[in-house]
């Protein structure tokens, strides 16, 4: 599924996120590393990982006609950083 994924942001101090999103990265740290992860299942493990595919899962994605202007609206959210969504620190090792 490459509509929603989940990305690991490794930091420069040896810190790793996991982030759910359509796609662009932004963050206040500095980045060592980015993986698009192979599944969402890398990031199951997170504290917040089911709440945050959940708020996805409630979204309605635009097709036919309507589909145009829903990816350009959420191109927009995401430049402006409001679609991508820390899904806490992992609960187990993983």
């Amino acid at each position: 599924m490459d509509d929603l994924i989940a990305v690991c942001l490794r930091f420069a101090d040896g810190e790793h996120r996991y982030f759910l999103t359509w796609g662009r990265i932004s963050a206040s740290k500095q980045i060592a590393s980015v993986a698009v992860c192979e599944s969402l299942a890398d990031a199951a493990d997170c504290k917040y990982f089911y709440e945050r595919l959940f708020t996805f899962a409630q979204r309605r994605i635009a097709f036919g006609d309507d589909h145009a202007h829903w990816r350009e609206d959420t191109r927009r959210r995401m430049s402006e950083g409001r679609e991508i969504f820390d899904c806490g620190p992992q609960e187990r090792d993983g």
